[in-house]
């Protein structure tokens, strides 16, 4: 065979080759943009996941602390109430270390955890209670922390709410997030219409 010959032979064959290994790159460029594309999104669930789960926790945490607080506030100004009217005089007396030691971890768990919330209006709420909290156990008067015991309640069952509420969204937002998948099916899967 002379070279004439091969020629055509070669071309077919590079043709040939150039005919598979085109189409065959694009479709491997989309398989490759699909599989990161469906990584990406599942690195983006598992992050809401786990911001869900924080958040979550981190609510149930703040309703605990909150309780306590509430509850050392109350204790605290019963403790006062009853020195009162022993020897008359209001707020001299120290608080017995354990429920000194309750309110203030209480306090300061509520700070911790009242920081990590994302609504800032509820958490001015959670402050203002804390400072209801001050209020009633450092009051001059009994009827000054009556008044700081009362409003502090009114305001702990607007935040125990709200924390419902908060919950509540959280799980919603997991709910719709789980529709959302099984409706679309696979990630980059047309959507039916």
């Amino acid at each position: 065979m002379t070279a004439v010959n091969w020629i055509p032979l070669l071309l077919t064959f590079v043709l040939g080759f150039l005919a598979r290994a085109i189409p065959e790159w694009f479709q491997d460029r989309r398989l490759f943009r699909r599989e990161q594309e469906a990584r990406r999104a599942s690195r983006r669930e598992r992050l809401e996941d786990r911001r869900r789960n924080f958040q979550s926790e981190n609510l149930l945490n703040l309703q605990e602390s909150l309780y306590r607080l509430m509850r050392g506030a109350a204790a605290a100004h019963h403790h006062f109430l009853l020195a009162y009217k022993r020897t008359g005089e209001w707020g001299k007396q120290l608080l017995p270390r354990e429920l000194d030691e309750m309110v203030r971890d209480a306090q300061a768990r509520t700070s911790i955890f009242v920081v990590r919330i994302h609504d800032a209006g509820f958490r001015e709420q959670v402050q203002h209670l804390k400072k209801l909290e001050v209020e009633a156990t450092m009051a001059h008067t009994p009827s000054d922390s009556e008044r700081a015991i009362q409003s502090m309640g009114e305001l702990f069952v607007e935040c125990n709410y709200r924390i419902g509420e908060l919950l509540r969204g959280l799980d919603d937002e997991l709910g719709f997030a789980k529709e959302s998948k099984t409706a679309v099916g696979e990630i980059g899967a047309p959507i039916p219409k």
